[in-house]
This record gives structure tokens, C-alpha cells and sequence, in this order.
């Protein structure tokens, strides 16, 4: 697990890190759900979207409060995740 989380951290490769958010949410997620929520800070839009939908699952304040603040993303994939994560709490 150790290699997972250095690899989210410090990957420099953008489908490495976005492999590494699969993997620990595969884990115990919650150990690592600060982790998977710095992730949608990453630089890569690819790394945001999947941390967007791996903690979609999740309903804590903070959780939602750091997806919604990707409603202005300037990358229109990571908008439109944002968008159906909303989508699948409003159902």
C-alpha cells in the first residue's frame, strides 16, 4: 500500500497515479480517503476524474465540498464528472 500511495503522490506519469486511486479504492477506502481527496487537486484532468468518481461513494461535507469545487474546472471532463456525480446524489 505504500507504493500506491507514493505513486499517487509523487507519480510522474498521470495514468500511474490514476491507477493508483483504482487500486486503494479497491483497498480499504477509507483509510485512504484523505489521499484520493488531494488527487483532485492533481494537474492531470485524468487523475481528477477519477478521484471525482471513486469518491462519488462517499457522502461526507468535506468530500462533497472539495468535488463541488470543481464545478469551474477549466477542463470540461472533470465539469461533466462533477455534473454526473450530482446527478447519481440526486437520484
Amino acid at each position: 500500500m505504500d507504493d500506491l500511495l507514493q505513486t499517487l503522490r509523487f507519480g510522474r506519469v498521470p495514468a500511474q497515479r490514476k491507477d493508483a486511486i483504482a487500486w486503494l479504492s479497491i483497498l480499504d477506502f477509507s483509510s485512504f480517503e484523505n489521499d484520493i481527496t488531494l488527487a483532485l487537486q492533481d494537474p492531470s484532468p485524468d487523475v481528477r476524474v477519477s478521484a471525482i468518481e471513486v469518491l462519488g461513494v462517499i457522502d461526507s461535507p468535506k468530500v462533497q465540498n472539495a468535488i463541488l469545487a470543481l464545478s469551474e474546472d477549466p477542463v470540461e471532463a472533470v465539469r461533466t464528472a462533477v455534473k454526473r456525480r450530482r446527478m447519481r446524489l440526486a437520484k
